[in-house]
């Protein structure tokens, strides 16, 4: 044998070199080197093939799950596709609005009711008897939402006043309802049917007060007087405002209906007699 080292011959089995004083190697321990260096190389072949073939594997497993897509499932992706597709032109190319969406927004009315800042009872006004229409809206312009058409012969206690576009407008009450109604529209005095006598006690607006008729068909008539006639008449359960008196004779109040101020009678016979009964209630 010779020494690894130093390269001089030695004696068989020899653990030191004589020469150099080296320890020699293990006599197969070359032989376990040569054996791993051409191992090692077919090891990471057979790793890099393994690691290929489950590669192959995996790609061929996809591809056969998208295969096997329906028909339909394909079209339906097909189809989503081609929306977005239309949605996002859509977005990229703005149209100019059309002449009837532009009327559509300007005929969009504003719903939100308008109240005035300050209400003060200023008077009464008149809704025309010849089939004139008058509209309550909820804000004093055509652009608020309509409310109601008032009834011709209406009397309109007006609560605040504004303009609006050269537009006159009276805040008032119809019914149970509250808004806003065309000042031209209405007038100052109520247009009678017939000749009315006036009361010789006229109530101011914090004097008035309100009755419930008892009855139905009581009449209202153009004087305090059995003999006088009219067309109107007032149910049982109706509410009427008294705006005036007849001196020194309660049997007689003077109200407004229908377009047309008169009297009512408040009660028949004498108390406490027979033949006696009550027309009206005092409404609280």
């Amino acid at each position: 044998m010779k020494c690894k080292y130093c390269g001089n011959s030695l004696p068989d089995g020899s653990d030191f070199c004589i020469y150099c004083g080296q320890k020699q190697p293990p006599k197969n321990q070359g032989a376990d080197v040569s054996r791993f260096k051409i191992l090692l190389p077919a090891l990471i072949c057979s790793v890099c093939c393994i690691c290929m073939a489950a590669l192959v594997v995996a790609i061929v497993v996809k591809r056969g799950a998208n295969g096997g897509e329906s028909e339909a499932d394909v079209y339906q992706n097909s189809a989503v596709s081609s929306a977005a597709a239309v949605d996002a032109d859509a977005q990229t190319e703005p149209t100019e609005p059309t002449e009837q969406s532009a009327e559509n927004s300007s005929d969009e009315k504003i719903d939100t009711p308008y109240a005035p800042a300050v209400m003060a009872e200023s008077g009464c006004l008149f809704t025309p008897s010849d089939g004139t229409l008058v509209q309550m809206r909820k804000g004093p312009s055509e652009q608020y939402t309509l409310i109601c058409d008032v009834s011709p012969g209406a009397m309109l206690t007006v609560y605040a006043e504004e303009e609006t576009d050269n537009v006159r407008w009276i805040y008032t009450q119809y019914g149970s309802e509250y808004g806003w109604c065309r000042a031209e529209l209405l007038k100052d005095t109520v247009q009678k049917v017939a000749n009315v006598t006036e009361p010789q006690i006229a109530l101011h607006s914090y004097e008035r007060y309100e009755v419930v008729s008892r009855v139905n068909l009581l009449m209202l008539r153009n004087e305090p007087d059995e003999e006088s006639t009219s067309k109107i008449y007032i149910n049982k359960g109706e509410k009427l405002t008294i705006y005036g008196e007849k001196r020194n004779d309660d049997r007689w109040l003077y109200t407004y209906k229908d377009g047309q101020f008169g009297w009512i009678k408040t009660y028949r016979g004498d108390p406490g007699k027979s033949g006696y009964k009550i027309y009206l209630d005092y409404y609280y």
